[in-house]
């Protein structure tokens, strides 16, 4: 396969990051549930992928179904298959981020520094992270860098364009959002070719790309189900969402620690110097990087990986002039190498009060009531800072949508166990509220919302879900059978206040186990009854000696 163009640096770098990824396969992956949206996605169907009793995670994931539905209905094997293929994908990104930009090193005639792709992963840890959990976006990815890199190999091989249409086709219904990703082809096209007659034929070569790609993307949509309208109607609800979204400036941060890290922002910011130096800024051709930020522009920025995905090859363009920069200065070469040192080594601990976390990757065992009153929604209101400490440790667990992230240490997080642990830790938890509500009947089970971790842990433990939640006024649950027995889940009603209506069930039954998917409100619980225990920082319990 003379496209793909190996060298020896190349086979390399491959084994290299193939020797990190299986080695975070034999000692670090968890099959667990990690975060919601695993869950959400097997539960879907579990539940027969009768809409009408569950509906599906997310319509923006529609390939990710679309292949589920081949497998047999059994919560082990979709969960590990999902988290499998969401990891091997995450492997393939990688090296597949590394393959474009030394392509489109090659293609300006520059010398490729292979340092700088060792360090790669460990620059920005999501890039790990994002391995862990139930990610078709990562599938997604690969499938549109697999495509760029065939875009970009030969202006006038057909044979590669048609490649690269199916592939980017493919793409498309494993994440929607990748239809942000198709600036990049203009943009960095631009960047590497240099005759007039070079970029005609690109221009019309992108033209025809972006069409007949689009139109089959639309196509494979339609056959997961769905419909224009739908995408049209999902980018829709995603710009109002962001708009809507209560931004929480703690949130924030946690949410890019491990994306925008301290080495990253100082390599996009020392490749300023060599591109003014060099008044690279006056070609016009360098302003077209900016394309694929024009859509952010209405969506919303979040320093989120995934969220801003399509925007990451340019990244390690820029990260890459950075680092050639600092190459050439033995005083910044240190101050990087030493900032990523730091992240890795020295986890950041944090004494705080109102949070149900830290002070290290972890949660605490033992809590006192707290004095203030808890805020349920406001992260930064609720969180006091009371000390902070380096140890060469995990860093504070900082619970995200995309799974948790310490504050820094992550070393110790994603090679020394601590990941692994923390999620089995989670998922024992959970295992025993299974236990304890299919064993005694008087157990009254309540949650917040509909989340469907416990529920797809039921249908590990042979129990389904034969029809969908019955809401009615302040009434709202699922049944759950096996055989004879039955296992009724409850929801907290809309439209009362979710600690009060809570409270007033811990006083009413001896025997309530409530989980919720915000912390604030397990503390707001624990701060107003007695004689409850906090099991993890989602679930709260007056049943003493529920571990036995």
């Amino acid at each position: 396969m003379k496209w793909i163009n190996f060298n020896n640096k190349s086979y390399q770098i491959f084994i290299y990051y193939l020797g990190i990824f299986l080695y975070l396969f034999f000692f670090t992956l968890n099959t667990n549930y990690v975060e919601g949206d695993d869950a959400s996605t097997i539960l879907y169907h579990l539940c027969g992928r009768d809409s009408t009793i569950q509906l599906p995670y997310a319509p923006y994931n529609s390939g990710f179904d679309f292949i589920l539905n081949f497998l047999p209905i059994d919560e082990v094997i979709l969960r590990n298959f999902s988290v499998y293929i969401s990891f091997i994908f995450g492997f393939i990104v990688l090296f597949l981020s590394f393959f474009l930009l030394k392509l489109i090193l090659e293609k300006k005639n520059k010398k490729i520094n292979y340092l700088f792709f060792y360090l790669l992963p460990f620059i920005i840890p999501d890039f790990i992270f994002h391995s862990l959990i139930v990610n078709p976006t990562n599938i997604s990815f690969a499938f549109a860098l697999l495509s760029l890199i065939l875009f970009l190999r030969d202006n006038q091989n057909k044979y590669y364009l048609f490649l690269s249409i199916v592939l980017m086709a493919i793409a498309i219904p494993f994440r929607w959002s990748m239809l942000l990703f198709y600036p990049l082809f203009i943009s960095i096209s631009l960047l590497i070719y240099n005759s007039k007659k070079d970029i005609n034929l690109l221009l019309k070569k992108a033209l025809f790309h972006h069409f007949a790609s689009f139109l089959i993307g639309l196509f494979f949509i339609f056959i997961t189900g769905y419909s224009l309208n739908d995408v049209y109607q999902i980018i829709l609800w995603g710009n109002s969402y962001m708009e809507s979204k209560e931004v929480s400036v703690l949130s924030l941060l946690a949410t890019g620690s491990a994306f925008i890290t301290p080495s990253v922002g100082l390599l996009v910011f020392l490749a300023l110097i060599p591109i003014i130096k060099k008044g690279k800024f006056k070609n016009l051709r360098y302003y077209f990087l900016l394309f694929p930020f024009l859509p952010y522009l209405f969506l919303g920025f979040t320093p989120s990986f995934k969220f801003l995905i399509t925007l990451i090859p340019v990244l390690l363009l820029v990260m890459y002039i950075g680092f050639d920069y600092v190459n050439q200065n033995k005083v910044m070469s240190i101050v990087v190498f030493s900032s990523i040192l730091f992240v890795w080594i020295a986890g950041v601990k944090l004494d705080v009060s109102g949070s149900l976390y830290g002070d290290g990757f972890g949660f605490k065992k033992n809590m006192q009531k707290l004095s203030q009153t808890i805020n349920e929604k406001n992260t930064d209101s609720r969180i006091k800072i009371k000390s902070i400490n380096p140890a060469l440790d995990g860093g504070f667990y900082m619970p995200m949508l995309e799974g948790p992230r310490p504050l820094y240490g992550y070393f110790y997080v994603l090679f020394g166990g601590l990941w692994k642990k923390n999620i089995e830790d989670f998922a024992n938890i959970r295992n025993i509220i299974v236990r304890k509500v299919t064993s005694d009947s008087k157990v009254y089970y309540l949650q917040d919302r509909k989340t469907a971790f416990v529920q797809s842990d039921f249908f590990r433990f042979g129990l389904k879900a034969n029809t969908n939640f019955f809401e009615k006024g302040k009434i709202c649950y699922r049944k759950f059978y096996k055989d004879s027995k039955i296992v009724t889940l409850n929801v907290v009603p809309n439209d009362v206040s979710k600690s009060d209506f809570v409270i007033q069930k811990m006083k009413e039954n001896k025997k309530v186990i409530f989980r919720s998917s915000y912390p604030s409100l397990i503390l707001s619980v624990y701060n107003s009854c007695d004689n409850v225990i906090i099991l993890d920082p989602f679930t709260i319990t007056n049943i003493q000696n529920i571990e036995q």
